[in-house]
């Protein structure tokens, strides 16, 4: 089953080598749960921090 879509914003510039972008702070870009878990646990790893965090939809 296809992992669930959120929405993350980038707190620092990054190269996304999966998608061969440049994620720059403040973008806000469609990713798997699976894929956000990875970045953030991967720039732990490297950084000691989160890389992305997930942005919640206000409900109106």
């Amino acid at each position: 089953m296809a992992s669930k879509k959120v929405k993350a914003r980038v707190l620092f510039d990054f190269e996304d080598l999966q998608d061969n972008v440049i994620r720059h702070s403040g973008d806000i870009f469609s990713v798997t749960r699976t894929r956000f878990n990875e970045i953030n646990k991967k720039t732990q790893e490297m950084f000691n921090t989160d890389y992305v965090e997930e942005v919640l939809e206000e409900e109106k």
